[in-house]
């Protein structure tokens, strides 16, 4: 009898389990690798706490322009997407030349072409017509054309 109850533990105990990685995965935004053609080039802002500074975003990297030096410059390896009141919201997966893992977490209005950095929603960005992203992979240029889909 104790094999029967230990067994029907087991099994619920499973159960649990799979059902709660389940809900959790659904939850969660799907991460991607590609990040979105809309989210690519150079974005300046005119706020004074900020003045000389950009955030460039690539296919594949993410620089900052620090206002002084050199910009810092760090590896995208993945992005996920969802959808929200105020347009989308975006997480970057980035890593630092040290091999630090952070998410950079971004709101962006298609609308008004704005960009906002989530932790910091009062600044606006705006992407810099000039810079057209001579960097961007074959298929990115395709849909930054509007004719990859």
């Amino acid at each position: 009898m104790r094999s029967a109850a230990r067994q029907a533990t087991v099994a619920v105990l499973f159960l649990a389990t799979t059902i709660t990685l389940l809900v959790t995965a659904a939850c969660e935004p799907q991460r991607s690798q590609e990040i979105p053609v809309g989210l690519l080039g150079v974005w300046t802002t005119e706020a004074d706490s900020y003045r000389g500074r950009f955030l460039e975003i690539r296919t594949d990297l993410v620089r900052y322009g620090t206002g002084e030096g050199e910009p810092v410059s760090d590896g995208v390896v993945g992005v996920s997407e969802e959808k929200v009141e105020t347009g989308i919201a975006y997480t970057l997966f980035c890593t630092d030349s040290e091999g630090g893992e952070y998410k950079l977490n971004l709101l962006y209005d298609p609308s008004s072409s704005v960009l906002r950095l989530r932790n910091r929603p009062q600044v606006l960005w705006r992407k810099e017509i000039a810079a057209r992203v001579s960097w961007l992979t074959p298929r990115a240029r395709l849909r930054e054309s509007g004719d990859g889909g």
